[in-house]
């Protein structure tokens, strides 16, 4: 008697269950108090390890980028160099612009054969310049990583009530709740696989230049001394010829302007003595 009484209640539980509430409201699939975490069942997507403790050294997340440039002999056998690097140390050129100022390589290489790789491209050549930054996303690592998984849970919770659904009209609900958290949670992923991307692998900008001696837009140091002489000669072939012509323009000129400064106020001073004669007053008659 006892179990059939047990056995009327248990069923009159579950299609209150079932057909207790003719609407569905999405906001209230999860009651006051519950967490997501309580709504994981066997073989849902759950994926990623769990948020480390604070000051784990082990589960910080870094981003590592550096900067180069280095002067080269030769661009052509640099640039095959450079290619064949990253088959050694497993990396690959993200972007390669070539140019005639040089060629400049955007690469990317696990973190663990960072150091080797810039270490071989610094055997290249002349290294100019060279800067590395480290940049800490652990905190936004893992709070994109626990929002997915949450993410996940609450589309998971939504497969289940869409399987417990009895009307149309909470079918629709619960159809367009759970596409639009499944479009947020494929943004949330790609994000997440970005960000996975930057902290495992570490990217490199370089720019190889050619030599400034062997640049054809930067004279070398024969071309300057030989440009040095010519400019040289130039000056004294202009100084020859300005004393050229000073000799045959400018002493004629000067002779004749003293034969007249001689002739008018000198010796002779014929203009002087017409002042003269014209300053005297005439005699009266």
């Amino acid at each position: 008697m006892k179990k059939s009484i047990y056995f009327i209640l248990g069923f009159a539980l579950i299609l209150a269950a079932c057909g207790g509430r003719s609407e569905y409201a999405v906001d209230a699939l999860v009651a006051p108090g519950e967490t997501m975490a309580e709504f994981a069942v066997p073989g849902s997507p759950v994926r990623g390890p769990a948020v480390p403790e604070p000051g784990t050294p082990s589960g910080r997340k870094f981003v590592h980028t550096a900067e180069m440039e280095v002067e080269v002999k030769n661009l052509s056998e640099s640039e095959k160099a450079v290619d064949e690097a990253l088959r050694l140390f497993d990396g690959y050129a993200e972007t390669r612009r070539s140019r005639d100022s040089g060629i400049h390589f955007r690469l990317r290489v696990p973190v663990a054969n960072l150091d080797a790789l810039i270490g071989r491209i610094s055997e290249l050549g002349r290294v100019r310049s060279h800067s590395a930054n480290i940049q800490d996303v652990t905190e936004t690592y893992y709070d994109l990583e626990g929002r997915l998984r949450n993410k996940r849970l609450l589309e998971e919770r939504y497969r289940q009530h869409m399987k417990q659904a009895s009307t149309i009209e909470d079918i629709l609900k619960v159809e367009r709740a759970l596409s639009e958290t499944s479009t947020e949670i494929e943004g949330m992923e790609g994000g997440f696989r970005q960000l996975s991307g930057r902290i495992d692998l570490a990217a490199v900008s370089v720019n190889l230049r050619p030599e400034r001696s062997a640049d054809p837009s930067r004279p070398g140091f024969g071309q300057s001394l030989k440009k040095l002489f010519l400019n040289f000669g130039d000056g004294l072939q202009v100084i020859l010829l300005a004393a050229i012509g000073f000799l045959l323009y400018g002493v004629p000129i000067a002779a004749i302007l003293l034969f007249l400064w001689w002739l008018l106020f000198g010796r002779i001073g014929m203009l002087r003595r017409l002042f003269s004669l014209a300053a005297k007053p005439s005699k009266k008659l």
